[in-house]
């Protein structure tokens, strides 16, 4: 028989409606930084207590120097004076909030009540993760450059001995802690010098490991992210990377007001407040169907004070890849 097409076909003029489309329901996944400068051990938690006031002050006693001087027989010394410098820090209040229309939700073919909560959690995740490196970038005098032309493991053992030499601790434990940007994982990675970085599956207990860990290099365990501090601009953007001894820097949080703690924002969700809305004396006619809103009171604060030390290193340096 001869061949004869279809009658009916999706391009045929008097059906194109015919040709529906399916709408997925689900988003799809968004890309996310991991968020390390907020949180222990990076920061020290100091929290006020509520109704306590905003602004809270620390004290650092000097540090005493040896007496080599022999006591002279039956006489009585000079009492030596104690002396403390003082820092201190005031907590902000940060928020936000977004919200949807009546009619959009009850037409939407997805769940946008949900969409909105997870944007304002990584909003708000990323807010305050973003006032904690914003601070440590501005100490400046910690800032140091490069051995040679990028990150290498020399330049992390050379900064550990500084922090050492002026009698900072590790800052995790008998570990110091890391943060670099993806970039300089490579440059690490990729430096062949013996018994130089050492792979996280390499550990001796590969089970006691902080979220998004690389390994190490020096007694240095590291993490990446994309949320560090940077310079210049491409080609020539200087990133950030930031080595921590124990107590560099104090996270100030109003007792119950604070932040949530969110290192892994695909996994983590930050506290946020979902309010239906409906008729009111502002919306009488109830045109607005949810809001969705944060609220934190926090601040972020180095720890130096000029009798003391900066325990901390942020390594500036250029990278292999851009």
């Amino acid at each position: 028989m001869p061949y004869s097409p279809a009658g009916n076909q999706i391009g045929t003029p008097g059906l194109r409606e015919q040709a529906t489309v399916y709408y997925d329901r689900r988003g799809l996944d968004k890309l996310y930084a991991m968020l390390y400068f907020a949180q222990a051990p990076v920061m020290e938690p100091r929290p006020i207590p509520r109704s306590s006031g905003r602004t809270i002050q620390w004290y650092r006693f000097t540090q005493p120097t040896a007496n080599t001087t022999p006591a002279v027989d039956g006489v009585v010394g000079t009492p030596i004076p104690l002396d403390s410098q003082i820092t201190s820090g005031t907590v902000e209040e940060y928020n936000d909030f977004t919200s949807s229309s009546t009619l959009l939700e009850d037409t939407d073919i997805a769940q946008f009540v949900e969409e909105m909560v997870d944007f304002m959690s990584y909003r708000a995740a990323l807010t305050n993760d973003t006032l904690a490196r914003i601070e440590i970038d501005s100490v400046t005098s910690a800032q140091v450059s490069t051995i040679g032309a990028f990150l290498s493991v020399s330049d992390i053992r050379a900064n550990i001995t500084r922090l050492k030499a002026v009698n900072v601790m590790p800052s995790a434990g008998s570990d110091w802690m890391m943060v670099i940007h993806p970039y300089h994982e490579y440059d690490i990675t990729s430096d062949n010098t013996a018994g130089g970085f050492i792979d996280l599956t390499k550990y001796a207990d590969p089970s006691k490991f902080l979220t998004g860990e690389i390994g190490k290099v020096g007694g240095a365990r590291i993490v990446s992210t994309t949320n560090v501090g940077t310079s210049g601009s491409a080609p020539t953007t200087v990133y950030n990377a930031y080595l921590f001894g124990k107590g560099a820097f104090l996270g100030v949080d109003l007792s119950g007001s604070g932040p949530s703690q969110v290192m892994d924002p695909a996994n983590q969700r930050f506290q946020t407040f979902v309010t239906k809305g409906g008729p009111s004396a502002v919306d009488p006619a109830g045109t607005i169907g949810t809001y969705v809103a944060y609220r934190f009171v926090t601040a972020y604060k180095s720890s130096y004070t000029s009798n003391d030390q900066y325990r901390f290193r942020n390594i500036q340096a250029d990278v292999q890849l851009v």
